[in-house]
């Protein structure tokens, strides 16, 4: 074995080691995270002085440093390759360097002071910045060879540092070429609490990063030449690009056909009408107005590409460059040579060249320069003109696809001309910013902006020749007051209607001449999947920005509207707010949903006109539902349905219902969601997160939490797009709704042709709960009389519907989530149907135990009991000041009791869902946090305490409650003592600390319940068990005492099974004697 290379790794795997520790322990040290020494908790004695400790510190990162240079200059390099071997150079400069770092976070001294303490939203921007700093800096190792980087490779194959030979670009090297100082300054930087300390070292390492990634730069284009130099044009040093401009660098560029300068031989002697563009007086108007701007343009913009080709490395794009000034030039002289055909159709068109020209040098120039400075002037003013070729590109293309017969043919012509070159050479301006490495997001501004003053200038030039075609054509005074009309009409067939100019800027603003192409090229690389993704996130983003900008204009003119509506015809006031939420659709009728099942926040009025929005949004076309059906299902609709009803059952604000019948000939209801419904919702749920950001911000609801209210209207809307788990939770609530003796019942659901976006129920037949109420209140008897006859009547609707939602809670754990009035249906009988289980909530066992035990407590009027209760549910945090909060839940229930037990009081009053609601209320206000599933269910309780008062208000909840905790307890009872065998038997005793919890919770709050209940219908004969009872308490707890006192005192009782588990026997019969008690307690109670 040879010792010297078993030295030599080693030696080489240590310095690997050394460096692997020292660089993760320098993040968190530098990001106050994690370690036990860090940057303000430093090891050992402090200097008081600040002055002292900031020299020290200095001093330290000058060592640091000191140390880098030195050990990487080749004089260093020479003396350590004559005392160790070569290929442990590495290994020896990453222990050395490991070994300085660990000295100076060591003897780092803290300055102190705070610089800035950020919360809420900003502290989490910059904990995840830190995140990504940290990530960044292993990624970047990662990728650029961690075991070279180290000194490892090296040590192990004896080789020297000669380093890649080629120029590799992976993983973040495809957006900064320096991805590992990226990271670092991402580290030293993003933290929500910047003290002293850290700025002090951010700074200092930011110097250092900066002077040596210079320094690293010179070596790179040392060793790679030309190739890192196209590659350094390409991607920034530090600042990371928004898109990954790999594909680009990669990419050869095909050799392009050369541009050819034309000298078109136009003659503009042959004079035709002033509407010369296809008797168009607006499409005539921008044209000449165009003619009269692109000499001065096409000049300036010549001019611009002229100073950029001494930067020009590429030959090819060095004549490209070339020849487009020459098509350039060549534009500006034909359109100058036009001026005199247009004027010479009586058009002022010298005077407003002279104009565009005095405002290009004067103004729009230098606000070129001024805008372009902060960049490479050059390169931003030429990304300011790409704005403007994209423009005359798109103009181009409609040009050459419309040929009219009546268009003046000099001048039809010379655009003809123009618009061929233009398509020509579109791309060369795009290669230049891609050579010159101007970044994506400057390169968009600056775009922007151009399109932007472009546009500007063209309305004004074309407001002007509008002004003077009537002048032309001879209108008298009548003319002119019919001209306005004319424009309006000729601006929309030239802008909307036949040219689609308005479409074709507009989707050419897009940048599409040259990013669509590239789009197509990355499909076809990425594979289906990444397009679809892509695809999604684009169409998001699409959606997001129409959504936000049409919302916020159309919220603005609502209100507006809306408030002299209110003052000039407070009738209508309603029904305006009803149409706009329904147009609106999305997150708008949401929040109309909303409002309809509170009719204790809005006027009788408002109520009954939102009430609309639950089922009766704007139709979805019959061809788009059969569309979504054939597209989800992948076959044609004639295989899955027998029929299929074309007509809507409802359209809510999410999907929309259809009657069908099944091949086999069930009759069920096809539930389809709305097209694009997904991204609308997710659009308005993010508008609203930043609304309620915005507000907190500014300090308005600042001691309400709206982050998690909006957090869980988000969670429920979002649940509501998922149809397969709606057809799971439809199953399970018609599973256990059928095993229970309540009129309620749930459809069954087919899984066989349902899909995330279409979901086949069973039909219900019935009479919509919303129409119910809507005759209750309206007082139509007629009606009422006719639904009697088949069962149904608001009393018994209100009563199953309050038991439903008990039954379903307490004895299921698994209720209805959102039983709005248009998500319930009364069938014949007076059974309660419910449809839409996008929202359906759960209670664990001990959330449902707990809540039965409040509402108990609270209904016998124990608020001592039920306020405990309701600790146990919250999650609490320890040495909190309750009293506050007591007195306000205790008082709450006190005037729910006294309101309850009045005749006086109103149906909301009566709802102990409201007493839910403030109680919530007291929860948020202290901060304190309610279990989601809790509040989920006190929103559902609310809501049908809203819909059972409406249609009984003489409805007693705390009558219903009893009577439904009489009824669960004769079942609980009757259940608990079936089924028990000797074998389960056993199986208790084996696992007694759990059976001794069990009872003991049994026997503490089931068993009073369980006699009180009985107290009422007990028999005298039972009456009389009590003193039987007595005594078999006294015998257990004899029993018990006894095998306690034989053990104590050493006296076997001769029962060898006693003997060997004396304990488990005694505790058990102390147990029977105490549940004997409690039950005899119950008994007596009853007389």
């Amino acid at each position: 074995m040879d010792l010297n290379r078993t030295i030599r790794r080693l030696y080489g795997f240590g310095g690997y080691a050394v460096g692997g520790i020292a660089t993760p322990y320098l993040l968190l040290w530098a990001g106050d995270v994690a370690v036990p020494v860090t940057i303000n908790r430093p090891i050992g004695a402090t200097v008081r002085s600040p002055v002292v400790a900031l020299a020290i510190d200095l001093a330290l990162v000058a060592a640091f440093g000191l140390q880098h240079s030195l050990m990487a200059r080749p004089a260093w390099k020479r003396w350590l390759g004559r005392r160790l071997p070569p290929s442990l150079e590495r290994s020896t400069y990453v222990i050395a360097a490991s070994l300085v770092l660990a000295g100076a976070m060591a003897a780092w001294q803290p300055v102190g002071g705070v610089v800035w303490q950020l919360g809420g939203v900003w502290a989490g921007a910059m904990t995840a910045g830190y995140v990504v700093g940290f990530a960044l800096v292993y990624l970047a190792a990662l990728w650029l060879d961690h075991v070279h980087l180290l000194g490892l490779r090296q040590a192990w194959r004896d080789e020297t540092d000669s380093g890649p030979d080629q120029l590799r670009i992976t993983g973040p090297y495809r957006f900064v070429r320096h991805p590992l100082m990226t990271g670092l300054l991402l580290v030293f930087w993003c933290t929500p609490h910047m003290t002293g300390s850290q700025l002090v070292f951010a700074l200092a390492m930011t110097g250092y990063v900066v002077v040596g990634t210079l320094h690293e730069e010179r070596a790179l284009l040392r060793r790679f030449g030309d190739a890192y130099a196209a590659y350094a044009r390409l991607v920034p040093m530090v600042t990371p690009a928004v898109i990954p401009v790999l594909t680009r660098y990669r990419a050869r560029r095909r050799p392009a056909p050369p541009l050819v300068v034309r000298r078109p031989e136009i003659d503009y002697t042959p004079y035709g009408p002033p509407v010369w563009y296809a008797d168009n007086v607006v499409a005539t108007a921008l044209m000449t107005a165009y003619s009269a701007l692109f000499p001065t343009l096409e000049r300036l913009m010549a001019d611009e590409l002229r100073q950029t080709q001494p930067d020009l490395r590429d030959p090819e794009l060095a004549r490209a460059v070339r020849d487009f000034v020459g098509q350039e030039a060549m534009h500006a002289h034909e359109h100058a040579r036009s001026l005199a055909a247009l004027t010479g159709l009586g058009f002022r068109v010298e005077p407003l060249a002279r104009w565009f020209e005095t405002a290009t040098r004067w103004v729009l120039r230098p606000l070129i320069r001024h805008v372009a400075r902060p960049t490479c002037a050059a390169a931003g003013s030429i990304a300011i003109f790409a704005g403007v070729e994209h423009w005359t590109a798109t103009m181009s293309e409609v040009v050459l696809g419309q040929r009219y017969p009546d268009v003046y043919n000099p001048i039809a012509a010379l655009y003809y001309w123009h618009a061929a070159e233009e398509l020509e050479h579109k791309s060369v301006v795009a290669d230049v910013l891609a050579h010159l490495g101007l970044s994506y997001p400057v390169r968009i501004a600056m775009f922007a902006f151009g399109t932007l003053a472009f546009g500007l200038l063209s309305v004004v030039g074309t407001l002007v020749i509008l002004l003077q075609i009537p002048r032309l054509q001879g209108r008298g005074a009548l003319g002119w007051l019919v001209y306005p009309v004319r424009v309006v009409w000729d601006g929309i067939v030239f802008g909307l209607v036949r040219e689609k100019m308005t479409w074709h800027v507009l989707w050419g603003t897009l940048d599409r001449h040259r990013l669509h192409q590239r789009a197509r090229a990355r499909r076809r690389r990425r594979g289906r999947a990444a397009a679809v993704a892509q695809g999604r996130c684009m169409s998001f983003a699409v959606t997001y920005v129409v959504r936000s900008l049409t919302s916020t204009l159309a919220t603005a003119v609502f209100l507006a509207t809306f408030a002299v509506v209110r003052v000039l015809v407070p009738g209508r006031a309603p029904r305006y707010l009803r149409w706009f939420l329904q147009v609106r659709g999305g997150g708008f009728a949401k929040l109309g949903q909303i409002l309809a099942m509170r009719f204790d926040l809005l006027p009788p009025a408002y109520y009954n006109e939102l009430r609309e929005i639950l089922d009766r949004m704007p139709r979805v076309a019959a061809r788009t539902i059969r569309r979504t059906i054939e597209r989800d299902l992948r076959r044609p609709i004639a295989e899955v349905f027998r029929s299929f009803d074309d007509a809507p059952l409802a359209s809510a604000s999410i999907a929309q219902a259809h009657r069908a019948v099944l091949r086999g000939g069930e009759r069920v209801v096809v539930k389809v969601m709305r097209p694009r419904i997904a991204a609308v919702l997710r659009a308005d749920m993010v508008n609203l997160e930043l609304a309620c950001w915005l507000l907190q911000t500014v300090g308005v609801f600042r001691n309400r939490d709206l982050g998690r209210i909006v957090r869980e209207i988000k969670r429920y809307t979002l649940e509501e797009l998922d149809f397969r788990r709606e057809a799971f939770n439809a199953q399970a609530l018609h599973d256990r709704m059928a095993a229970d003796d309540v009129d309620h019942y749930s459809p069954r659901p087919y899984f066989e042709v349902s899909s995330t976006r279409v979901l086949v129920l069973e039909e219900l037949s019935g009479v919509w709960l919303a129409d119910l109420i809507a005759a209750v209140q309206r007082g139509d008897r007629d009606q009422l009389a006719r639904w009697a006859a088949d069962g149904i009547t608001p009393h018994r609707a209100a009563r199953v519907l309050n038991r439903s939602t008990l039954e379903q809670a307490y004895r299921h754990r698994l209720f209805h989530g959102d039983p709005h009035a248009g998500n319930v249906i009364v069938m014949s009988g007076g059974t309660i149907g419910y449809i839409d289980f996008g929202i359906v909530g759960e209670l664990d066992e001990d959330l449902a135990l707990k809540q039965e035990r409040l509402v108990f407590h609270l209904v016998a009027g124990e608020l001592r009991a039920a306020y405990r209760m309701l600790l146990a549910a919250i999650e609490l945090e320890q040495h909190r000041d309750l009293a506050d909060f007591e007195l306000a839940v205790t008082s709450e229930f006190s005037s729910y009791l006294l309101r309850v037990r009045s005749r006086h009081a109103t149906p909301a009053e009566k709802s102990v869902g409201r007493v839910f609601l403030a109680v919530a209320n007291a929860i948020r206000q202290l901060d304190l946090r309610l279990p989601a599933k809790l509040t989920r269910f006190y929103r559902a309780q609310l809501i049908v305490d809203m819909l059972a008062f409406k249609l009984y208000p003489e409805l007693d909840p705390a009558a219903e409650f009893t009577q439904f905790w009489r009824d669960e307890s004769q079942r609980r009872l009757r259940a608990s003592c079936t089924g028990v065998s000797l074998t389960g038997l056993g199986a208790a005793v084996a696992a007694v600390p759990r059976v001794a919890r069990e009872l003991t919770d049994f026997l503490q709050f089931q068993v009073p319940r369980i006699t009180t209940t009985y107290g009422q219908t007990i028999s005298s004969f039972e009456r009389g068990l009590t003193l039987g009872l007595e005594y078999l308490r006294r015998g257990a707890l004899a029993a018990a005492a006894a095998i306690a006192a034989s053990r104590w005192l050493g006296v076997p009782t001769r029962i060898e099974h006693i003997d060997n588990n004396w304990l488990l026997w005694a505790a058990g019969f102390a147990l029977v004697g105490y549940g004997l008690g409690r039950i005899a307690q119950g008994m007596r109670s009853f007389d």
